[in-house]
């Protein structure tokens, strides 16, 4: 119970960037009043950032008997996305996890929603595709935007967030577009909630 808890203020806080040693005050003010959900901010650092060696990872897996699941939890602070009754192999995961990549860079879109760089692109000379799925916002039922590059089918950079507001969203994409990407074509799914974008 406890776990869950937790997980939940997890998810709902509003995730740490290093960016924000460079703000002021009110633009980091601006990022955490539009998280309507939590007033806190998840801040995790790896061990390696800490100014811990591969030699003291060593010692505390060992500490832990080599329990993955447990130096993933505890040293690693990697949340466990599975359960019990998972149709898919713990192995399948683990691998689809290693896979996963770091942005090259982060914005924040209107001064407050985390929008993150994959990769660079020619966005001028032939168009990229953007998907966006709307959603409430509540809890894990967050609004997504993925530019993918339309040759190559690569994720040019992405933004996920459980807090944005529809008319946010909209104005995000109406800065993607007039800003970074104008040949873009945008793919928005249909489903409960209604953005509109520009006049």
């Amino acid at each position: 119970m406890e776990g869950q808890y937790a997980c939940t203020m997890k998810d709902l806080a509003t995730p740490f960037n290093e960016k924000f040693y460079d703000l002021t005050y009110p633009q980091l003010r601006q990022i955490l009043d539009a998280n309507t959900k939590s007033d806190y901010m998840y801040i995790k650092y790896t061990y390696q950032e800490l100014g811990q060696t591969e030699q003291w990872f060593n010692e505390v897996c060992k500490l832990l008997n080599y329990s993955w699941p447990d130096i993933r939890r505890e040293i690693l602070l990697e949340w466990n996305s599975g359960v019990t009754d998972s149709p898919f192999n713990p192995d399948d995961l683990e691998t689809i996890r290693t896979m996963v990549k770091q942005p090259i860079s982060v914005v924040y879109l209107l001064g407050k929603y985390r929008f993150e760089t994959y990769m660079q692109a020619d966005t001028r000379t032939y168009p990229v595709i953007i998907g966006v799925d709307p959603a409430s916002g509540f809890m894990r039922d967050s609004s997504c935007i993925t530019i993918i590059d339309s040759q190559t089918t690569k994720v040019l950079g992405c933004m996920n967030c459980n807090f944005i507001t529809p008319t946010d969203l909209a104005r995000c994409i109406e800065f993607i577009v007039k800003n970074w990407m104008p040949n873009a074509i945008i793919n928005c799914e249909r489903n409960g909630e209604t953005i509109t974008v520009g006049r």
